[in-house]
């Protein structure tokens, strides 16, 4: 009964653990969020919108969604691993607890990237991803249509000519 609520504590422990970290993943998943909604914010505000401005805007926009995705995926992976855990060592229908083999999984990470492709398995977990496609996908489409319309020739014509001194008044 001793080792019953050793084991216990300690699985409540491990529990706890995966938990705290899966907060922060989900933490810095909305921080990268809320700083690329800011760098374009800004940098639109206040700095002339140009075409090398929009395209600032693009890369800063990309790294952060990459890095997003990053996070997510990890963030996913670590919650498959924790119910895994959980389905092993929990009581089963009959009541019966499966100890063997939980001090060697205790307090480890088994599922963390170590390797490149990993890393990229990750990111690309987080790109499948149908929240990430809406949220970066709307951000997206506004800066491939501020690009365009400040790429195109024919718009910065029509600029050039309504803002012409006989236009205002010169």
């Amino acid at each position: 009964m001793e080792k019953e609520k050793d084991n216990s504590a300690a699985i409540q422990a491990h529990v706890n653990m995966m938990q705290g970290i899966i907060n922060r993943l989900a933490g810095n998943c909305a921080n990268c969020k809320t700083w690329a909604v800011t760098i374009i914010a800004g940098t639109l505000a206040l700095a002339e919108i140009r075409l090398s401005t929009l395209i600032i805007c693009l890369i800063a926009t990309v790294i952060l969604y990459l890095l997003d995705c990053y996070y997510f995926g990890i963030e996913k992976r670590l919650i498959k691993e924790q119910e895994a855990f959980l389905d092993k060592y929990l009581l089963d229908k009959d009541g019966v607890k499966d100890d063997a083999g939980l001090a060697e999984e205790l307090f480890r990470i088994k599922h963390a990237p170590k390797t490149a492709s990993e890393y990229l398995r990750s990111i690309m977990e987080g790109i499948r991803s149908f929240s990430m496609k809406l949220f970066y996908g709307a951000i997206f489409s506004v800066l491939f249509v501020l690009i365009y319309i400040y790429s195109a020739p024919i718009v910065s014509c029509l600029m050039e000519h309504f803002s012409s001194p006989c236009l205002n008044g010169g």
